[in-house]
């Protein structure tokens, strides 16, 4: 079993942030933890608590997940290898996590470039989100496009720096040599 408690005192804008990073890890099936990513099962139960006193207003938040890797496994009571992060996962029987996944990537980069394109800076927890997805998204790739996801996740990151920095130029040039590379990738594995 493993428990991780946190105890922090951050601003609101801080905690609205993490909370939102939650919400993404669960909207994307997806936990991070310090032994890797863990892919989320389902059902999900949520616990929440107010409770007010003079001053001060108490949230707690408990929730409980089911792991599609059991926590067995994990440990590694089973013959079954633990989940680890540079493990992929076959193309065939993908889980539905990682077609999720794969959506909102679509759906986010295509937000992102529209920003681009329109030459306005796209939303930093979007970009911040985009970055995250493409980085864990490599656990479902089949090693025969393992590289080219790598290399479309890398050129996304230099992008979004571009982005990020007002450098639209930069950013249109990545757009469309991201889309290209995405274009020739399906191609030679689709």
């Amino acid at each position: 079993m493993t428990k991780k408690s946190t105890s922090t005192t951050i601003d609101r804008p801080t905690l609205a942030a993490e909370l939102r990073h939650l919400a993404d890890q669960l909207d994307t099936g997806l936990l991070e933890t310090e032994e890797g990513s863990l892919p989320l099962g389902e059902p999900l139960f949520l616990k929440t608590k107010r409770k007010i006193k003079e001053d001060r207003a108490y949230l707690t938040f408990s929730c409980k997940i089911s792991l599609t890797v059991p926590a067995a496994a994990k440990a590694g009571k089973t013959t079954r290898p633990p989940l680890q992060t540079t493990q992929r996962r076959p193309p065939e029987g993908a889980p539905p996590a990682a077609k999720i996944m794969k959506k909102e990537i679509a759906r986010l980069w295509k937000e992102v470039t529209a920003g681009i394109n329109a030459e306005t800076q796209p939303a930093a927890a979007e970009m911040a989100k985009l970055r995250r997805l493409a980085a864990d998204y490599r656990l479902y790739t089949p090693a025969a496009w393992a590289d080219d996801w790598q290399a479309c996740a890398t050129a996304v990151g230099r992008c979004l720096d571009a982005a990020a920095a007002n450098d639209f130029a930069a950013a249109r040039r990545l757009v469309a040599e991201i889309n290209q590379q995405t274009k020739n990738c399906h191609k030679r594995h689709k």
